[in-house]
C-alpha cells in the first residue's frame, strides 16, 4: 500500500507541479535576470557540476619540483 501510494502521490505532484512553474514563469517575467531560466534537469545537472568541480582539489601550478 505503501508503493502504491507513493506513486499516487509522484503523479499528482508532477501532474500540478507543471502548471505551478508554468504560473511561476508566466507572472514572474519581471523579476527574473535577463538570462532566461533553465529546466530542472538543466539546474540539476548544472548544480552536480558545480558541486563536483568544488569538491576536486585543483591541479597544482606550482613549477618549483
Amino acid at each position: 500500500m505503501l508503493v502504491v501510494a507513493g506513486i499516487w502521490y509522484l503523479i499528482l505532484v508532477t501532474a500540478l507541479g507543471l502548471p505551478q512553474s508554468w504560473l511561476e514563469r508566466r507572472y514572474g517575467r519581471g523579476t527574473s535576470p535577463a538570462t532566461p531560466a533553465a529546466g530542472p534537469l538543466r539546474r540539476l545537472v548544472t548544480g552536480a557540476v558545480l558541486r563536483i568541480s568544488r569538491t576536486v582539489p585543483a591541479a597544482s601550478t606550482d613549477t618549483k619540483g
